[in-house]
């Protein structure tokens, strides 16, 4: 995610983790000091407020939910996941990003990616 959001594709893209566990803030923190990022954006949810995703989608190694640019889910789930196939699944979660932004792109009048 941060090499995606590093590279050419992060000027048409944002990349955002959402921390959802049980210590979502803590967990937030270590992703940005111990993964090293700089360009993706990262949040979390309070726990026990209430108010969580309410989405169908298994996030993160399990596959990458992808929205537009008016925030409508592209995929909840990329095919296939990381843990399941490796390289492919952020292969497929690159080209659901890609796909959603040169999309974005065409009806907002923006050129190529």
């Amino acid at each position: 995610m941060e090499r995606w959001a590093a590279g050419p594709l992060g000027a048409d893209v944002s990349f955002v983790c959402v921390c959802v566990d049980r210590d979502s803030e803590r967990t937030a923190r270590a992703f940005v000091s111990e993964l090293g990022l700089k360009h993706a954006a990262v949040g979390f949810l309070e726990p026990n407020r209430g108010d969580g995703i309410r989405f169908p989608s298994q996030l993160g190694c399990q596959g990458f939910a992808v929205l537009d640019a008016q925030l409508r889910f592209v995929a909840t789930s990329t095919f296939p996941s990381y843990v399941r196939s490796g390289q492919p699944g952020l292969d497929a979660a690159e080209e659901a990003a890609r796909g959603a932004a040169e999309l974005a792109l065409r009806i907002g009048g923006g050129g190529p990616l």
